[in-house]
């Protein structure tokens, strides 16, 4: 571990990472009310339903506000099951505001690395961290949010017209032979040419593509997570 007055470097393996994910999920969960999700993650032996998670969510809002209002404070969970503080609100949050984006940090990074390096939009796993908490943006250096695609099989001579194109800063019809030669390639939030040098020659050209996404019927189903509330949207005012 490396330290800094301004930032920590800690390493982690695979396997501790997911379970700081899990702890953070449970203390921002807990942090914003949501109980019955952060039970699931304290205690995934548990077999913890639905229901179960509801009447003890209830159970521990209730005797905490009670706790509240015996040293003189205004009650400070909502009563009713469908509501809940949004991580948002930090006055209501505290630490955990600053603990979701973490959270979030980590379950992307092995969201995408258990993807391949692809992201899948259909599930929340895959979102950038939330700007709340009031502190920087964790970053993972492992965490590679794009992937480049050699061209190959062009043939010489488009090669060399392609290379051209470069040259002469004519992206318009160099990109316009790429969405021709490759249909397939994958979409994404971004692309870019990316040329590739061996001593000083370009022997190559990739396509970076930032965020790219695999085919929904072969992306890999690995969580549960889009079963549960998002807490950015759930407010209770």
């Amino acid at each position: 571990m490396e330290l800094n007055k301004d930032k920590i470097k800690l390493e982690l393996t695979e396997k501790q990472a997911a379970v700081v994910m899990q702890a953070l999920e449970a203390f921002s969960r807990a942090s914003m009310g949501q109980f019955k999700y952060a039970l699931q993650e304290m205690f995934p032996h548990i077999p913890l339903n639905y229901a179960d998670g509801e009447e003890l969510e209830h159970l521990i809002r209730q005797r905490l506000n009670l706790i509240a209002l015996e040293k003189g404070k205004d009650p400070y969970f909502p009563i009713e099951s469908d509501t809940s503080w949004g991580i948002y609100q930090q006055d209501k949050c505290h630490n955990g505001s600053i603990a979701w984006p973490i959270y979030q940090a980590l379950r992307q990074y092995l969201a995408v690395k258990r993807n391949d390096g692809y992201f899948d939009w259909s599930f929340v796993t895959y979102d950038d961290p939330a700007d709340c908490g009031g502190e920087p943006a964790p970053t993972i250096e492992a965490c590679v949010k794009y992937k480049d695609f050699p061209l190959y099989c062009i043939g010489e001579d488009r090669f060399n017209a392609f290379k051209a194109n470069m040259r002469l800063m004519k992206r318009r019809h160099a990109w316009d032979m790429i969405d021709r030669d490759f249909p397939d390639l994958p979409k994404g939030d971004a692309k870019e040419i990316i040329p590739v040098k061996k001593q000083g020659i370009i022997v190559r050209y990739d396509i970076r593509i930032h965020k790219p996404q695999k085919p929904k019927d072969v992306s890999i189903q690995t969580t549960t997570e889009e079963k549960k509330q998002d807490a950015g949207t759930v407010v209770h005012q």
